[in-house]
């Protein structure tokens, strides 16, 4: 598999029940070759200064020492394509 989809039923409800800071995730999938995979939506965006209101993170989970060459989209946003080097935490679109 080299590409993932994931739609969200009912995102809009969900994102209002979700605090800002605390993901959707996903369930855990394999893609080219790498196992337990998880997509992690922020639909009221990341804690932090630069978090402005209207703004989502998309984050890859992945184990530590993968790599994933990936190309990220949320809605009309794109982020990539970029290579990515997985060391204990997620990487992806924080606006």
């Amino acid at each position: 598999v080299d590409r993932v989809e994931w739609r969200i039923r009912n995102i809009w409800k969900r994102a209002r029940e979700v605090p800002r800071g605390f993901p959707v995730c996903s369930p855990p999938f394999s893609i080219a070759g790498v196992r337990e995979v998880t997509l992690q939506l922020y639909p009221n965006g990341i804690e932090g200064k630069d978090n402005q209101d209207g703004y989502c993170g998309f984050y890859v989970w992945c184990p530590t020492g993968e790599s994933l060459v990936m190309t990220l989209f949320v809605g009309e946003a794109k982020k990539g394509p970029i290579k990515t080097d997985f060391e204990g935490g997620a990487k992806g679109h924080p606006r």
